[in-house]
């Protein structure tokens, strides 16, 4: 099956959705753990400098939260990417708009 996928759309499109994957979760990453330590350490400062047991599962989930609300619209983008065989500046241009 690889070797088909290889000779009908060359050997590129085995990589075809490293591009748009990378743009989602690198943002990702780096809103979820800058967000988590700084609330796990707001948290332990706030118990008197001791971090508590569940001071890593609240600053998790917030932080996990906040990160993907922030980066859902590169998800809806990067979906429509795969879909349709678009670049990320024909995902913003008026016609791109009207097609959805």
């Amino acid at each position: 099956m690889l070797m088909k996928i290889v000779r009908t759309e060359g050997v590129w499109s085995l990589w075809s959705g490293l591009s748009p994957t990378l743009v989602l979760s690198v943002p990702a990453m780096v809103v979820y753990f800058v967000t988590y330590e700084n609330l796990r350490l707001a948290f332990s400062d706030a118990c008197g400098g001791e971090q508590p047991v569940w001071v890593p599962a609240v600053a998790g989930s917030l932080s996990r939260t906040w990160a993907v609300t922030l980066v859902s619209p590169l998800e809806l983008i990067r979906t429509k990417m795969q879909s349709k065989k678009m670049s990320y500046l024909g995902e913003w241009s008026p016609c791109a708009a009207s097609m959805a």
